[in-house]
């Protein structure tokens, strides 16, 4: 989730409704919290969550699948959603990401989604955040549940071709 902090002073902002506005074209989800000579707690600020396994649990990834690649015509931002229907091996993954985001944190500022290790019986929520990441173990898969992993990429200049090469590699033989 984005936050931005806007501030209720007239010189700084003329209109913060309209400025609040063309946030929420951007990103309906951004929480806006406003100030008045910027007195805001720390809490407001900080504490907003933006690691929480269940609100990647609940993505609808099915709309991502649908259009995998989204352009937003703000800032040229782009989204490509990966989908695989065998298990990833944990290792490799990890590995890989770790390198993937160190060497792309200019391009891809988020990534979230649901994998499908062959060593855990549990789904592992995935987050990332420019060049830092969690994995985190959460429900079991239920027996009528297909089981696949589900990753989206946020950023500029995504090269989908290459990432969907390299998880290719990752999957466990």
């Amino acid at each position: 989730m984005l936050r931005f902090v806007l501030p209720m002073r007239k010189i700084l902002v003329e209109n913060p409704l309209e400025l609040s506005e063309k946030i929420r074209q951007i990103n309906s989800d951004a929480k806006i919290e406003t100030t008045n000579f910027g007195v805001c707690t720390v809490s407001e600020i900080l504490n907003f969550n933006a690691f929480e396994a269940e609100k990647v649990l609940q993505t609808d990834f099915k709309k991502l699948r649908l259009a995998p690649t989204q352009i937003n015509k703000h800032q040229h931002f782009s989204s490509q959603a990966f989908t695989i229907e065998k298990s990833i091996n944990s290792e490799r993954f990890t590995w890989w990401m770790e390198y993937f985001l160190s060497f792309n944190s200019q391009s891809i500022f988020r990534a979230k989604g649901i994998i499908w290790f062959a060593d855990t019986p549990r789904k592992v929520v995935f987050q990332a955040v420019r060049s830092s990441f969690i994995l985190e173990e959460t429900d079991y898969w239920r027996h009528n549940e297909t089981k696949q992993t589900e990753l989206v990429f946020i950023g500029r200049e995504i090269d989908r071709n290459a990432i969907q090469e390299a998880l290719n590699q990752l999957v466990e033989e």
